[in-house]
């Protein structure tokens, strides 16, 4: 029997499931927000390219009358990365779907929306982390760091972000699937670990969300705001556990402090990118309807692997797609490494 993309649940089911696991994973992917979203169509490459054009010098020479002054030949460079697969799946038996009062497919298509989520997350986290510019709390290595983030450290990133000509965020990717974009209030955004909260909330000024005034929307996942910067908090912006100095009076394994990487972006930073198509009725829907996403949900039910399932008992439902992350001006982001108070 010949298999259909969707498995045997039909277009309009699949189409409905997808649209439901995008709503479960965006609020769980809160950095996709502060990147370039681009999007590659079908059938077109799995390699990415963005163009940087570096700034011209500033001509403060006056023409002369009637003669053409030299022109500039402007410095362009070059940034790629290759899109990759991820997936997972979880597989079932006739027995569970026959017997079963729960709604199996909604319970593992939520599972598998996490894990998507938190997959694709977690590896735009870690493209991050490969950030040229460091500051550190304390100390001119990681090895060294146990005291917590400060108002002169955090001034001193603002500093570099603003001498480097790095715009604030004022719009954001919104927090639904159809990847629009809000308006937001102008600010660096940084990604931190919830153990930070304490330290975060004792900088001078700090203020909390809910003390935002009107007009003022706090972004999902949002701690805050302190001078020029958004605190946004997830737990799987990791520590490095035990990289750090002597502990003492910080969360550490064993006698050495964990170092909490805190990633600052400006606007333009980074990109992701997704593999996403439009399917029309002729390819992949029989029914007609036009499905969009760039993940897709792939359900297999018992009796749709011919002989390798001769009495009809395993069936799977899956997720897969393509994506990539990559960081496009060093200049306009850098990673702040601290320690966190032990409570």
């Amino acid at each position: 029997m010949a298999l259909s993309r969707f498995g045997d649940i039909g277009s309009r089911t699949a189409s409905y499931n997808i649209v439901e696991m995008l709503k479960r994973m965006v609020p769980l992917m809160p950095l996709e927000r502060f990147g370039q979203s681009e999007v590659v169509p079908l059938n077109m490459t799995q390699t990415v390219k963005w163009r940087r054009f570096e700034p011209l010098p500033v001509t403060t020479v006056p023409l002369t009358e009637g003669i053409t002054p030299a022109g500039h030949t402007p410095t362009v460079t070059d940034v790629t990365a290759n899109l990759v697969q991820y997936g997972g799946f979880i597989r079932h038996s006739d027995v569970i779907l026959d017997v079963a009062t729960d709604p199996i497919l909604a319970n593992y298509r939520d599972l598998l929306a996490q894990q998507c989520a938190e997959t694709l997350e977690t590896v735009r986290y870690q493209s991050l982390l490969a950030g040229s510019n460091v500051f550190y709390a304390n100390g001119t290595a990681r090895s060294a760091v146990n005291t917590v983030v400060s108002a002169t450290l955090l001034r001193k990133v603002a500093r570099m972000l603003v001498r480097n000509n790095a715009r604030e965020f004022t719009s954001v990717v919104a927090s639904s699937p159809n990847y629009a974009s809000q308006a937001v209030e102008a600010a660096y955004i940084v990604l931190s670990h919830p153990d930070l909260e304490y330290d975060i909330r004792q900088l001078p000024g700090f203020i909390h969300k809910k003390n935002y005034g009107p007009g003022v929307t706090a972004l999902p996942g949002e701690l805050g705001s302190w001078e020029r910067f958004r605190f946004i908090e997830s737990t799987l912006f990791a520590p490095f556990y035990g990289a750090g100095g002597a502990k003492g009076s910080m969360i550490g394994a064993g006698t050495a402090a964990d170092v909490y990487p805190m990633i600052v972006l400006a606007m333009n930073a980074w990109a992701t990118v997704v593999l996403r198509g439009s399917y029309s009725g002729s390819d992949r829907s029989a029914d007609g309807t036009s499905v969009v996403s760039p993940v897709d949900l792939i359900v297999k039910n018992p009796g749709s692997g011919g002989a390798e399932d001769p009495m009809n008992q395993r069936g799977s439902v899956s997720w897969k797609t393509m994506f990539t992350a990559q960081i496009l001006q060093d200049a306009w982001m850098c990673r702040v490494e601290v320690a966190a108070t032990e409570l």
